[in-house]
């Protein structure tokens, strides 16, 4: 993973191997020109050789990940010998280049966890000295993946300070307030950041890497099947209706509710039984 603020140029060495003496070309793909202008030296040769990718990024690149994707194909032998996905972290100015390397960590926080967890870590690891709003709502846009509102993310630090979670060192600057991870997560709803996460359609694995978390890989769930009643409810009911036609409606309830207690006394008298 390259990160870089806009406006700055940053460079990967590469090693190209390949059939000796076949010229060998190096291509970078997919990323636009408008977030970073790429450029390989050389971009071909003999094989093995040392290639430089210098990508100069955008003065307006606006913050976030970008994933690319690096070839190496074989021209004398006409065949593909590889590609390599690579991410590309544009940074705000408020953050420190200490945020990429705490990246992946906080992505696999948010998808476990939610903001709450993440923006204690940011502040606990990343930004020990305290953090601004702004800086706060840099880090959220990145490891979210996506442009966030002033909204979205404003109400976060209230309630932290709330829960105590967080502090407010001076006006505008917060600190982190707890020191351990599991006072954190006791002080977080986590049974409504469960239900969150699982419908969330993107995660974060905890084994993921970078590259898989730019792309948004999302975790498959098998659907939910409409459940069928168990067979003697579905049996009572059809008891039932036929009741209904040759008697009242008051008559088919005492039915249905006398079957029903019969069956619930039946089987807690089976539970009772078996766990003797």
């Amino acid at each position: 993973m390259l990160d870089a603020y806009p406006g700055e140029a940053v460079r990967l060495g590469v090693n190209v191997r390949g059939p000796r003496d076949h010229v060998v070309k190096v291509e970078v793909r997919e990323l636009p020109s408008d977030i970073a202008v790429v450029t390989v030296t050389p971009e071909e040769s003999p094989a093995p050789f040392t290639s430089t990718i210098a990508v100069s990024v955008s003065a307006s690149a606006p913050l976030g990940n970008y994933l690319f994707e690096l070839v190496v194909y074989d021209a004398t032998g006409e065949r593909l010998l590889g590609t390599d996905p690579l991410v590309l972290l544009v940074l705000g100015r408020g953050l420190s280049r200490d945020f990429a390397k705490h990246y992946s960590k906080l992505c696999e926080l948010y998808a476990e966890y939610e903001a709450m967890a993440t923006i204690w870590h940011l502040l606990k690891h990343v930004l020990p000295s305290g953090a601004t709003f702004t800086q706060l709502k840099q880090a959220y846009q990145l490891f979210v993946g996506k442009k966030v509102s002033i909204g979205i993310i404003g109400n976060t630090p209230k309630r932290m300070l709330g829960k105590k979670i967080i502090a407010e060192e001076q006006p505008g600057l917060y600190i982190a307030n707890v020191k351990d991870f599991d006072i954190v997560l006791s002080r977080i709803d986590i049974a409504q950041v469960r239900v969150c996460t699982s419908v969330r359609a993107g995660e974060c694995g905890e084994s993921e890497s970078a590259e898989q978390i730019a792309r948004g890989v999302q975790r498959r769930r098998g659907q939910s099947r409409p459940q069928q009643p168990p067979k003697y409810h579905r049996a009572s009911v059809g008891g039932a209706q036929e009741i209904a036609k040759e008697h009242s409606t008051l008559a088919t309830f005492y039915i249905l509710l006398h079957t029903w207690v019969l069956r619930q006394r039946a089987t807690y008298s089976t539970g009772s039984t078996s766990g003797s």
